[in-house]
């Protein structure tokens, strides 16, 4: 294979990985714990954009209250990150790319 068509393979990577990007920061995830009491919604860009509490939670203890929002937070964010990173190693074979791409 000659550098020329290494690198438009390189570029039409590239392409498809800015692609896969935008289409994953629009993508929503959501998580609810607590049997309903907390409702996180975060965004493939790791944003968090919605969150909900039931009114029955705000009579718990502030520590509990606390420790749900973060569990919930946390696992929203880590669906968010392994989504991404399943994308990304579909579109690149598993090649593991450094930073900026």
């Amino acid at each position: 294979m000659n550098i020329q068509g290494l690198l438009k393979q390189a570029q039409q990577m590239q392409r498809d990985m800015s692609k896969v990007e935008t289409e994953l920061k629009e993508k929503k995830y959501e998580k609810t714990i607590g049997g309903g009491a907390v409702k996180v919604v975060a965004n493939g860009a790791m944003k968090l954009v919605d969150l909900q509490l039931d009114d029955s939670l705000l009579k718990e203890d502030r520590t509990e209250i606390q420790e749900m929002i973060m569990t919930a937070v946390n696992e929203v964010l880590a669906e968010a990150v392994e989504d991404k990173d399943s994308a990304m190693n579909e579109l690149t074979a598993g090649i593991k790319l450094p930073g900026g791409f």
